[in-house]
Parts: C-alpha cells; sequence; structure tokens
C-alpha cells in the first residue's frame, strides 16, 4: 500500500471512528509529533560530539561488550536478541 492510499485509508478510518478513548490517544501522538523539534539541544550535541571522538579516538567497544557488561550490572534484566 503506497503513502496516499495509507493516508486516506486512515482518514476514512478515523471519520467513522466511534471510540473516543481512541480518539483521544490519535490527538495525543498527533501532538507529540507536531511539538517534536528537528533541532538538537546543546547537552544533545554535547554527547555526540563527545561520543564521535571517542569513536575517532579508538575507544569503542562493540554491541556484544555492551550487553555483557549491562547483563553483569542487571541481571534481572532480560536478553530479547
Amino acid at each position: 500500500m503506497d503513502t496516499k492510499t495509507k493516508k486516506l485509508d486512515l482518514i476514512d478510518w478515523m471519520i467513522h471512528l466511534k471510540d473516543e478513548s481512541v480518539l483521544n490517544k490519535l490527538y495525543s501522538i498527533k501532538e507529540i509529533f507536531e511539538n517534536q523539534t528537528t533541532e538538537l539541544s546543546p547537552a544533545q550535541k554535547k554527547a555526540i560530539d563527545e561520543a564521535l571522538n571517542e569513536v575517532l579516538n579508538g575507544d569503542i567497544i562493540t554491541h556484544d561488550q555492551v550487553m555483557e557488561e549491562t547483563i553483569k550490572r542487571y541481571p534481572y534484566l532480560k536478553r530479547t536478541t
């Protein structure tokens, strides 16, 4: 199904929607997306810059190493993959 068809299908579905709670949830999702910003905060920029510098300096670990350390620190968490 292409994007235009999906949009039309959703519009039709919402027009006939009778469940107020579902409508409220959809409206909340709409507000979240409308309030999102494409700008990064100074803290986000700093964190990204620090991470990129670590990569450039070779100070990196693998995903498996992160998962192993996480399981050691938080053994009650279940691994999903």
